[in-house]
């Protein structure tokens, strides 16, 4: 399988590191769904993280990919929306991960797969049921992380 992780631009505040790269000496962070869905996807699989705060969107890097797993908080809304609307004319399918869709997950109905609340519950889940043919259009875990095993 070919994957790509896609982080949408953010808006101008410390999420985009706008002010802290200066300092920081980083131009961006891939966000913690993106490590946490990469650290669980499959080691054969081929992945490939976009952020697009420091990227610029092109086809080829889509054409390729059976899933896009897009992560999103809620000042990219605008800008997940572009990108959704980008990616109308790709055939992989779309998985959703990050706070922006837990929140309001039935205003994306071009999104194929919901991965809602605590990823490192939910996404095995999902995949899973992905290897047994039976996936679901929304995992949603109801307990929370254990952080105690950080």
């Amino acid at each position: 399988m070919n994957v790509i992780m896609l982080y949408p631009k953010c808006s101008d505040t410390y999420y985009r590191f706008n002010i802290s790269s200066r300092f920081l000496l980083k131009k961006t962070d891939t966000p913690i769904e993106i490590k946490k869905v990469s650290a669980l996807l499959p080691h054969w699989w081929t992945k490939k993280i976009i952020d697009l705060n420091i990227n610029k969107i092109k086809d080829i890097d889509f054409e390729w990919a059976d899933y896009i797993i897009l992560s999103g908080i809620s000042n990219q809304k605008d800008n997940v929306d572009v990108v959704l609307k980008y990616l109308e004319k790709f055939s992989a399918k779309i998985i959703a991960v990050g706070s922006l869709f837990a929140q309001n997950y039935t205003s994306y109905p071009q999104i194929d797969y919901f991965i809602l609340n605590e990823t490192d519950i939910t996404f095995p889940l999902f995949l899973d049921d992905l290897f047994k043919g039976n996936v679901q259009h929304i995992y949603q875990a109801s307990e929370h992380s254990d952080l105690s095993i950080v």
